[in-house]
């Protein structure tokens, strides 16, 4: 960082060359930060070597204005479309000034949205930056589910009691809590954020088009520029081709004076070579007839022995057939064996199981019926025990009633 920043500003910073570096730097750098930066940068490194005009102009390096290319890309981005302010209980709350709002009215309400609408906002495209939730994490809430908005909209005895129970406000604005109010706010400054993203690269997107399409504009024109000097070099080769055309025909001409003397000489050359190849083909041919007698002979040998060969290799096979059926009967006769042993032992098990079976039923059965004996018993004990209850409750009724009837007939003597 260093060494750029030196390479673009000079050791020192005049009065004079104040303006200058000024432009150049805002032809390097468009975000305010990066500008205040390398105003520091001046300040640090030239401290004790500026002067008090110096000092002044890197101020003013300072204080310059905030660049525009943020706000206007901000402004470019449409706004989300949730209000997050907090319901006031006065009607002239926004009105106030700071200083007469005294907090005597409780707490203020926090909502995020209205019942029945989703917190969550679509992004323009598939984000996979934060697969997690890392960045904001936002919980199910049920009063914000979009698809209960017809449910809780159906009844309105259904919205009073949840307004009763103090979940949501009069105006169907859902409660919050302040961490989950902040936690919302923080959800739709990523949501600004990641929008303004998108919008910058969509602009680095346009601006690498329009540098490529300057480009390919720059190389039609060398291209064509480069057509017109071929239309010029065509003509000057196709003058040449004429001057090479006149010369070959002189020379042609040459060498059909040449030709006409190498015939005569090929021809006498010609019957020679006739003569010598008549020759030589006659004793080539009495010289293949004896190679075909011996190549003949050879066949024979060979003929005789592939003979010999065939017998034997179809002997071995034919061994080696009835040893492999041989084989496979036996595998196949223990293979029989063994799955009859099998079927065998299963049906012994099958049997064996149904046996135990039977007994388990029969078990089950007897105590059962022994169990049933038992309860029948229990049940006629508990009843004749709650019989002799209400016989001697009746008792003690009528034996009340006697005693009330008898102190009433006293009190009337009396």
């Amino acid at each position: 960082m260093d060494k750029y920043l030196e390479s673009i500003i000079p050791n020192k910073v005049s009065t004079c060359g104040a303006d200058l570096l000024l432009y150049s730097l805002s032809k390097h750098f468009r975000s305010f930060k990066s500008f205040k930066i390398i105003g520091y940068y001046c300040l640090h490194k030239n401290r004790a070597k500026m002067q008090c005009a110096d000092r002044t102009t890197t101020l003013n390096l300072l204080a310059i204005k905030k660049s525009p290319y943020l706000d206007s890309l901000r402004s470019s981005i449409p706004r989300l479309p949730v209000e997050l302010a907090a319901e006031p209980d006065l009607p002239r709350w926004k009105q106030l000034p700071l200083e007469s709002k005294i907090p005597l009215d409780g707490v203020p309400l926090l909502a995020r949205r209205k019942l029945g609408e989703a917190l969550r906002l679509d992004p323009p495209q598939f984000d996979t930056s934060d697969p997690y939730n890392y960045e904001v994490r936002l919980d199910y809430e049920g009063l914000h589910d979009p698809h209960l908005t017809r449910f809780f909209g159906e009844s309105e005895h259904l919205r009073e009691a949840i307004v009763k129970t103090g979940l949501v406000s009069p105006r169907l604005d859902v409660k919050c809590s302040l961490k989950d109010y902040n936690a919302y706010r923080s959800y739709l400054r990523t949501m600004q954020a990641k929008l303004m993203r998108l919008e910058l690269e969509k602009r680095d997107e346009m601006h690498r088009e329009k540098f490529i399409l300057d480009i390919a504009e720059r190389q039609a024109a060398k291209i064509i520029e480069k057509l017109k000097k071929d239309e010029t070099r065509n003509a000057l080769l196709k003058e040449l081709k004429l001057k090479e055309e006149i010369k070959l025909r002189r020379i042609k001409q040459k060498h059909k004076e040449l030709d006409d003397r190498l015939e005569a000489l090929t021809l006498s050359r010609w019957k020679t070579c006739e003569r010598k190849k008549l020759e030589s083909t006659l004793k080539r041919e009495s010289f293949g007839r004896k190679r075909a007698a011996m190549a003949k002979r050879e066949q024979q040998t060979l003929l005789n022995t592939l003979k010999e060969w065939h017998e034997r290799d179809r002997r071995l096979k034919k061994n080696l057939e009835t040893n492999s059926v041989m084989r496979r009967q036996a595998k196949l006769n223990e293979a029989l064996n063994r799955f009859e042993k099998k079927k065998l032992s299963q049906e012994e098990t099958l049997e064996r199981e149904k046996l135990l079976k039977d007994c388990a039923v029969k078990l089950k059965e007897g105590f059962l019926e022994s169990y049933e004996e038992r309860m029948n018993r229990d049940r006629r004990k508990m009843q004749e025990l709650l019989d002799e209850k209400k016989k001697k409750i009746v008792r003690k009724i009528k034996r009340r009633a006697r005693r009330r009837k008898s102190s009433s007939c006293l009190c009337r003597v009396n």
